[in-house]
């Protein structure tokens, strides 16, 4: 079977390289996650990452000078 490694929008890869050129790869970075309503007759949407995103949420607490 052939790698699907490439298989990809070519806009991550200009992101990952400027990423890399500009030195933000190597930093601390915050992205914003969300969803929106699945268009008539469509029952389920494609995540990619989640798994990610629920170990951060798992550990999100606030601590007591944030709240």
């Amino acid at each position: 079977m052939e790698s699907t490694a490439f298989l990809t929008d070519m806009y991550e890869y200009s992101m990952l390289n400027d990423a890399l050129s500009d030195g933000s790869a190597f930093r601390r970075c915050v992205f914003e996650v969300y969803t929106r309503s699945l268009g008539p007759g469509r029952r389920y949407g494609v995540f990619a990452g989640i798994g990610r995103l629920l170990s951060a949420l798992k550990d999100m607490r606030p601590t007591g000078r944030e709240l």
